[in-house]
């Protein structure tokens, strides 16, 4: 072998891209209810006989406690029917998009949602409220409106529960 060092730094760029990157993956509503619950909730978060009445969310399960305190505090809430009715399943593995986690955000935090034009979403969607909210508050930019329906990864939902938590250290005489 010419240059064994040559070998070895090949070897270690290819182990290191391959095996060591740091994974994104598209983030799920148990997720996003989990960090929440983590920025937000004063108390402890055990799961001692914590139950949801969610079909999707088993009785001391992990994530129940996060579940049960999103839901209680309309944070984020289960599926309903075309009815409006509850239909006992929160989505736990269903995928999150920017819109809904900007209204989770704004209903944890406490931000009175309103449209002022900040994110660039237009006005008749649902959801311009909660990332005008965000955006006037710093929390995020006007690009988020273009992937509104685009689903959230897992690097974006740290950083925004993350930046939510010092917002709301900042502001707590503000939030609900």
């Amino acid at each position: 072998m010419k240059n064994p060092e040559k070998y070895l730094m090949v070897a270690v760029m290819a182990l290191s891209s391959s095996c060591c990157e740091e994974k994104v993956t598209i983030t799920t509503r148990g997720e996003v209810a989990r960090l929440i619950a983590e920025v937000v909730r004063d108390s402890g978060s055990g799961v001692k006989g914590c139950t949801t009445g969610f079909k999707d969310v088993p009785d001391n399960s992990a994530l129940c406690s996060s579940v049960k305190y999103v839901d209680e505090n309309n944070i984020m809430n289960g599926y309903k029917d075309a009815n409006g009715q509850k239909i006992g399943v929160f989505g736990t593995n269903e995928s999150v998009n920017h819109a809904e986690i900007s209204k989770a955000i704004v209903n944890a935090i406490g931000i009175n949602p309103k449209y002022s034009g900040c994110s660039g979403a237009p006005k008749e969607y649902w959801y311009s409220d909660y990332m005008d909210a965000l955006c006037d508050n710093g929390l995020i930019n006007k690009n988020w409106n273009a992937e509104a329906s685009g689903n959230v990864n897992s690097r974006e939902a740290y950083r925004l529960a993350r930046d939510a938590g010092i917002w709301r250290k900042k502001h707590q005489s503000y939030t609900k």
